[in-house]
């Protein structure tokens, strides 16, 4: 027999349903989210790979000026939707910690820290169109280096949630519970560190199979509920 580490009760059952329920939606909101940024971040670099000339006509300066904040207009919305996201995700790793603490806390604290440096992302966009406007391009250099900082935390948080992933099968051992394999959401996952599109796909495969979680959740219920009937 496996040596589960914890009888499941309905108690803890409902701590892993709201979890995943959690995932399940801010996964859906990661993926617009991550839509919309990546299509303003693809404009934004279009715009400055040409190379600028201060003295070239100030209708051209304004022009691109013009389409540096609808790209940066737009990021700035998928990373509001994203927020909504990493909110979601950070109140459902709540519930996966207060289920097991030592094996899920990684599922709070990635989301967490996400979501904080995500937030610096949306200050320095702020300052990027502000110096945009004032066609300050040190203003702007300088927005992008703060958020290349920002960036690195959000680095650390998203690999603390790809380890959270990664401990979803622990599930079967531990507990005893059917689970999808997220394994592979987790693979992509890391791999979005590199190439950012994956994080899409990630996201998808995470949606899908928290709504399989859910349903496996729902099943042991009702075995746990037959078994006290």
């Amino acid at each position: 027999m496996i040596p589960y580490k914890s009888e499941l009760t309905k108690e803890k059952l409902q701590l892993l349903k709201i979890g995943f329920l959690e995932l399940r939606e801010g996964s859906l909101y990661a993926v617009i989210g991550d839509l919309l940024g990546l299509i303003g971040l693809v404009e934004i670099v279009a715009v400055l790979g040409f190379p600028f000339d201060l003295n070239q006509g100030e209708t051209l300066l304004e022009a691109s000026a013009s389409a540096l904040l609808i790209g940066a207009a737009i990021a700035l919305v998928g990373i509001i939707i994203s927020l909504v996201g990493l909110i979601r995700w950070k109140n459902g790793g709540r519930y996966f910690r207060e289920f097991d603490p030592i094996n899920f806390s990684s599922a709070e604290t990635g989301p967490a820290l996400m979501l904080w440096s995500t937030l610096l992302v949306v200050f320095t966009l702020v300052v990027f169109i502000a110096g945009v406007l004032a066609l300050s391009w040190g203003v702007v250099v300088t927005s992008l280096v703060i958020a290349l900082v920002a960036s690195i935390l959000v680095l650390i948080g998203a690999i603390l949630f790809g380890v959270f992933l990664l401990k979803i099968k622990d599930l079967q051992l531990l507990y005893g519970l059917s689970m999808p394999d997220f394994t592979i959401d987790a693979v992509l996952w890391f791999l979005g560190l590199v190439f950012q599109v994956l994080y899409l796909v990630a996201e998808i495969l995470i949606y899908i199979h928290a709504g399989e979680a859910l349903t496996a959740i729902i099943i042991k219920e009702k075995e746990i509920a037959g078994q006290e009937s």
